[in-house]
Protein backbone atom coordinates (compact mmCIF):
# COMPACT_ATOMS: atom_id res chain seq x y z
CA UNK A 1 0.00 0.00 0.00
CA UNK A 2 1.40 3.43 -0.47
CA UNK A 3 0.49 4.79 3.13
CA UNK A 4 2.01 8.27 2.08
CA UNK A 5 -0.99 8.79 -0.88
CA UNK A 6 -3.64 7.56 1.59
CA UNK A 7 -2.38 9.77 4.47
CA UNK A 8 -2.91 12.93 1.93
CA UNK A 9 -5.46 12.06 0.61
CA UNK A 10 -7.44 11.03 3.72
CA UNK A 11 -6.37 13.72 6.03
CA UNK A 12 -5.49 16.95 2.88
CA UNK A 13 -1.95 16.26 3.61
CA UNK A 14 0.39 17.14 1.20
CA UNK A 15 3.60 15.70 2.26
CA UNK A 16 6.26 12.99 0.33
CA UNK A 17 8.60 13.33 2.84
CA UNK A 18 7.96 9.97 5.38
CA UNK A 19 9.32 11.37 8.64
CA UNK A 20 7.50 14.92 7.74
CA UNK A 21 4.60 13.04 6.79
CA UNK A 22 4.38 11.56 10.40
CA UNK A 23 5.16 14.74 12.06
CA UNK A 24 1.83 16.21 10.24
CA UNK A 25 -0.18 13.23 11.21
CA UNK A 26 1.15 13.41 15.14
CA UNK A 27 0.08 17.30 14.86
CA UNK A 28 -3.13 16.61 13.60
CA UNK A 29 -4.17 13.99 16.05
CA UNK A 30 -3.18 16.16 18.95
CA UNK A 31 -5.23 18.71 18.06
CA UNK A 32 -8.71 19.94 19.99
CA UNK A 33 -11.62 17.44 19.48
CA UNK A 34 -13.72 17.59 16.52
CA UNK A 35 -16.28 15.03 15.16
CA UNK A 36 -14.82 15.37 11.28
CA UNK A 37 -11.62 14.21 13.12
CA UNK A 38 -12.57 11.49 14.80
CA UNK A 39 -14.52 9.86 11.87
CA UNK A 40 -11.23 9.86 10.41
CA UNK A 41 -8.83 9.16 12.55
CA UNK A 42 -10.80 7.05 15.49
CA UNK A 43 -11.27 3.77 13.16
CA UNK A 44 -9.78 0.46 12.79
CA UNK A 45 -8.46 1.36 8.83
CA UNK A 46 -6.31 4.21 10.17
CA UNK A 47 -4.97 2.67 13.36
CA UNK A 48 -3.83 -0.23 10.66
CA UNK A 49 -2.49 2.08 8.14
CA UNK A 50 -0.60 4.02 11.00
CA UNK A 51 1.15 0.61 12.07
CA UNK A 52 1.54 -0.38 8.36
CA UNK A 53 3.25 2.84 7.83
CA UNK A 54 5.55 3.00 10.63
CA UNK A 55 6.54 -0.70 10.40
CA UNK A 56 7.40 -0.31 6.64
CA UNK A 57 9.23 2.51 7.20
CA UNK A 58 10.85 0.96 10.29
CA UNK A 59 12.49 4.31 11.39
CA UNK A 60 13.24 5.05 14.70
CA UNK A 61 10.97 8.88 14.78
CA UNK A 62 8.13 7.51 12.67
CA UNK A 63 7.64 4.89 14.99
CA UNK A 64 7.79 7.55 18.10
CA UNK A 65 5.71 9.58 16.34
CA UNK A 66 3.26 6.40 15.59
CA UNK A 67 3.28 5.67 19.18
CA UNK A 68 2.42 9.09 19.95
CA UNK A 69 -0.47 9.51 17.49
CA UNK A 70 -1.81 6.24 18.66
CA UNK A 71 -2.20 7.95 22.44
CA UNK A 72 -3.59 10.80 20.95
CA UNK A 73 -6.15 9.21 19.64
CA UNK A 74 -6.54 7.00 22.26
CA UNK A 75 -7.11 9.73 24.74
CA UNK A 76 -8.98 11.91 22.80
CA UNK A 77 -11.31 9.64 20.76
CA UNK A 78 -11.61 6.83 23.44
CA UNK A 79 -10.68 4.42 21.23
CA UNK A 80 -8.19 1.73 22.31
CA UNK A 81 -7.77 -0.84 19.97
CA UNK A 82 -5.76 -4.08 20.95
CA UNK A 83 -3.99 -3.26 17.69
CA UNK A 84 -2.91 -0.26 18.30
CA UNK A 85 -2.31 -1.48 22.26
CA UNK A 86 0.03 -4.67 20.94
CA UNK A 87 1.58 -2.17 18.38
CA UNK A 88 3.10 -0.20 21.61
CA UNK A 89 3.74 -2.14 23.50
CA UNK A 90 6.42 -4.23 21.34
CA UNK A 91 8.34 -1.21 21.57
CA UNK A 92 8.62 -1.12 25.74
CA UNK A 93 12.45 -2.94 25.74
CA UNK A 94 13.66 0.40 23.46
CA UNK A 95 15.25 2.41 25.56
CA UNK A 96 14.73 5.63 23.50
CA UNK A 97 11.54 4.94 23.17
CA UNK A 98 10.29 3.93 26.59
CA UNK A 99 9.09 7.29 27.30
CA UNK A 100 6.80 7.62 24.23
CA UNK A 101 5.55 3.93 24.69
CA UNK A 102 4.48 4.80 28.84
CA UNK A 103 3.11 8.13 27.83
CA UNK A 104 0.35 6.44 25.17
CA UNK A 105 0.31 3.09 26.35
CA UNK A 106 -0.95 4.21 30.49
CA UNK A 107 -4.38 5.48 28.50
CA UNK A 108 -5.35 2.18 27.32
CA UNK A 109 -7.53 0.20 29.38
CA UNK A 110 -5.88 -2.68 28.51
CA UNK A 111 -2.60 -1.75 30.14
CA UNK A 112 -3.22 -1.93 33.95
CA UNK A 113 -4.60 -5.41 33.38
CA UNK A 114 -1.55 -6.65 31.46
CA UNK A 115 0.91 -8.59 33.53
CA UNK A 116 4.19 -6.28 32.32
CA UNK A 117 2.78 -3.02 33.31
CA UNK A 118 4.44 -2.64 36.39
CA UNK A 119 8.15 -3.80 34.49
CA UNK A 120 7.20 -0.63 31.97
CA UNK A 121 6.71 1.36 34.68
CA UNK A 122 9.63 0.25 36.31
CA UNK A 123 12.00 0.92 33.02
CA UNK A 124 10.49 4.40 32.70
CA UNK A 125 11.52 5.20 36.04
CA UNK A 126 15.05 3.94 34.87
CA UNK A 127 14.57 6.47 31.67
CA UNK A 128 16.13 9.07 30.18
CA UNK A 129 15.83 12.21 30.49
CA UNK A 130 15.46 11.33 34.47
CA UNK A 131 13.58 14.52 35.32
CA UNK A 132 10.72 13.84 32.41
CA UNK A 133 10.90 10.47 32.90
CA UNK A 134 9.79 10.68 36.69
CA UNK A 135 7.26 13.49 36.25
CA UNK A 136 5.11 11.04 33.87
CA UNK A 137 5.52 8.31 36.04
CA UNK A 138 4.54 10.03 38.90
CA UNK A 139 1.40 11.52 36.32
CA UNK A 140 0.85 7.52 35.77
CA UNK A 141 1.36 6.43 39.22
CA UNK A 142 -1.19 9.16 40.38
CA UNK A 143 -3.82 8.35 37.56
CA UNK A 144 -3.66 4.74 38.54
CA UNK A 145 -2.74 4.04 41.91
CA UNK A 146 -6.35 3.06 42.74
CA UNK A 147 -6.30 0.43 40.33
CA UNK A 148 -2.63 -0.66 41.58
CA UNK A 149 -2.87 -3.60 43.96
CA UNK A 150 0.88 -4.94 44.24
CA UNK A 151 1.90 -4.03 47.33
CA UNK A 152 5.82 -4.76 46.21
CA UNK A 153 5.70 -2.74 43.13
CA UNK A 154 4.80 -0.08 45.17
CA UNK A 155 7.33 -0.13 47.54
CA UNK A 156 9.80 0.25 44.91
CA UNK A 157 7.63 3.56 43.30
CA UNK A 158 8.01 4.43 46.83
CA UNK A 159 11.85 3.97 47.01
CA UNK A 160 12.20 5.11 43.72
CA UNK A 161 10.55 8.13 44.31
CA UNK A 162 12.63 8.69 47.67
CA UNK A 163 15.93 7.79 45.66
CA UNK A 164 14.87 10.82 42.67
CA UNK A 165 14.09 13.45 45.91
CA UNK A 166 17.73 12.96 47.44
CA UNK A 167 19.08 13.29 43.87
CA UNK A 168 17.27 16.62 43.03
CA UNK A 169 15.95 18.41 46.35
CA UNK A 170 15.67 21.30 45.31
CA UNK A 171 13.14 20.29 42.23
CA UNK A 172 9.57 21.72 43.22
CA UNK A 173 8.43 18.05 42.58
CA UNK A 174 10.79 16.92 45.21
CA UNK A 175 9.31 19.12 47.46
CA UNK A 176 5.83 19.31 46.76
CA UNK A 177 4.53 16.22 44.82
CA UNK A 178 6.49 13.46 45.12
CA UNK A 179 6.43 13.39 49.09
CA UNK A 180 2.89 13.46 48.64
CA UNK A 181 2.41 10.56 46.42
CA UNK A 182 4.53 8.60 48.61
CA UNK A 183 2.53 9.34 51.69
CA UNK A 184 -0.32 8.57 49.94
CA UNK A 185 1.11 5.29 48.63
CA UNK A 186 2.10 4.32 52.57
CA UNK A 187 -0.69 5.64 53.96
CA UNK A 188 -3.89 4.56 51.78
CA UNK A 189 -2.27 2.06 49.72
CA UNK A 190 0.09 -0.20 51.32
CA UNK A 191 -0.73 -0.09 54.81
CA UNK A 192 -4.56 -0.65 53.72
CA UNK A 193 -3.77 -3.66 51.92
CA UNK A 194 -1.53 -5.42 54.00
Amino acid sequence: MNYIAYFNQICHLNEQNPINLSKKLLNLSAKEYHNDRKLMLANDEFIENIIGFSCQENNEKIIRNAILILGHIGFMYQFFPNSAFEFILQYKDEKKLIFYVAKSIHLFPQFIRHQEYSEILLKLANGTPKKECMLLLYVIISRLLDKIDDNEFLLKIVDIFKEFIERYPQLYQSQNEYPNLIGKILENYIIKNV
